[in-house]
């Protein structure tokens, strides 16, 4: 881990050279799918965090990791500079950094919606373009199937949640039973 501020500085510097290229979600894809090979793998995490191991030995892992994710030139240098500065720790507050700088460079923005069970594509559809005409932007949308909420839906965009769950309902109406017969 690396402080948030040094994280950013790497995502924006980043950020400037995939634009340069127009490369953004190209480079975020394979950072991405590089952060969570480096997160999934503590033998990978030791060995390219690890100053004890030789940096020879250290680079061959990384350019052979990159390799089998057919990284992007870009993406490969980017890397192979943060293993050399000896930040590959913070990795993954890099990668969550440069996820936000693109999304708003592109007018993105993540929301994820529970339901009790899986939405139909015409469904789908319908909550990401009302979603989009909410907030402005280009809607990712992610779903998750909660059977616990009965029906209804809970829609969270960043910090803000939307709860028309029917278990939301229900807990709501025995809160105000409960303060009128007290």
């Amino acid at each position: 881990m690396i402080p948030g501020s040094l994280a950013r500085r790497y995502a924006r510097a980043l950020l400037g050279l995939a634009s340069q290229q127009r490369l953004e979600d190209k480079v975020l894809t394979e950072i991405g799918s590089f952060a969570e090979t480096f997160h999934d793998s503590k033998d990978l995490k030791q060995t390219l965090t690890t100053p004890m191991v030789p940096a020879e030995v250290r680079r061959r892992v990384l350019d052979e990791v990159l390799g089998r994710l057919a990284a992007s030139d870009l993406t490969r240098k980017f890397l192979f500079y943060i293993e050399a500065k000896g930040r590959m720790v913070g990795i993954e507050d890099i990668h969550r950094s440069f996820k936000r700088m693109v999304d708003e460079k592109l007018g993105r923005v993540d929301a994820e919606v529970t339901t009790a069970g899986p939405l139909e594509p015409a469904e789908a559809a319908r909550l990401k373009k009302h979603l989009e005409g909410i907030t402005g932007k280009q809607v990712v949308l992610t779903q998750v199937v909660d059977r616990s909420i009965v029906g209804g839906a809970i829609t969270r965009i960043g910090h803000v949640v939307y709860d028309g769950s029917i278990r939301s309902f229900l807990e709501e109406a025995r809160r105000s039973l409960m303060s009128e017969s007290a």
